[in-house]
């Protein structure tokens, strides 16, 4: 029942919504302290998504450098493939596909 709401909710348009939560304030339902701390708990999170992310790749760096040679290649492939696949390399997949590195 919550995810059909949500939904319905996502569907609509912004004014809508701020009608909604000027509404809800008006009952004392929410306030704005309480969207303002459901913000920050909503940014700490994904600061914390971003930290895991990046503890990860600094342990795939590690791997591979301390990686063997005849590894090199095909962990370098690997993780250049996870980048572009979670958005944070800018490369086209015909790029990894045709590297030096990809044999």
């Amino acid at each position: 029942m919550i995810d059909q709401l949500l939904e319905i909710l996502k569907q609509q348009p912004k004014e809508i919504l701020q009608y909604i939560i000027l509404e809800l304030m008006k009952d004392g339902k929410l306030s704005f302290a309480d969207i303002a701390t459901t913000h920050v708990e909503y940014l700490e999170m994904l600061k914390r998504g971003e930290s895991d992310m990046l503890k990860t790749l600094r342990t795939k760096i590690i791997e591979l450098w301390c990686g063997t040679k005849k590894e090199f290649p095909s962990k370098l492939v690997s993780l250049i493939q996870e980048g572009k696949d979670n958005g944070w390399v800018n490369i086209t997949q015909e790029k990894i596909d045709n590297s030096k590195w990809n044999k």
